[in-house]
């Protein structure tokens, strides 16, 4: 799990930004509209320094695309921002999980297992999911320590 850490440090220090301009183009959302969303909260910009020009970060761009992406299939803005809130929200679980779990992956091709751990009531299993490119199946299999 250190090397998890390690690889997570790394990355967060890493400046995946980028300009207004730039974020315009490829997320097809105008720059007044960007200054409107992040002046109601929903996204966020930085400075790198005093009187650098604003840049966004890589999770306020995907909350744009996701944000633009609900609005061109009818949703208001307020309901598109808290969607994307709610998304964003559950992706932090989903990788606080992945990252502080006891997980592993297996693939097989055509589709892949990943060892979710053992049950808490029931140490002597392990909660499987087999992933494929339609479907996600939960099993419990017998708790084998080589699987985690």
């Amino acid at each position: 799990m250190e090397q998890m850490a390690n690889f997570v440090k790394k990355m967060r220090s890493f400046d995946f930004s980028m300009g207004i301009g730039e974020t315009c183009r490829v997320s097809g959302v105008t720059p007044a509209q960007i200054r409107y969303w992040e002046r109601k909260g929903y996204i966020r910009s930085i400075r790198h320094g005093e009187g650098q020009n604003k840049r966004y970060p890589y999770g306020s761009v995907a909350a744009i695309v996701y944000i633009k992406t609900k609005m061109d299939e009818g949703f208001t803005l307020a309901h598109a921002a808290a969607e994307a809130q709610r998304h964003f929200d559950d992706m932090e679980v989903l990788k606080r999980m992945l990252y502080r779990g006891e997980m592993s992956v297996e693939q097989h091709g055509d589709h892949a297992d990943v060892w979710l751990g053992h049950l808490e009531n029931d140490p002597q299993h392990d909660v499987v999911a087999r992933v494929d490119d339609e479907h996600v199946a939960l099993r419990l299999a017998p708790h084998a320590e080589e699987n985690l």
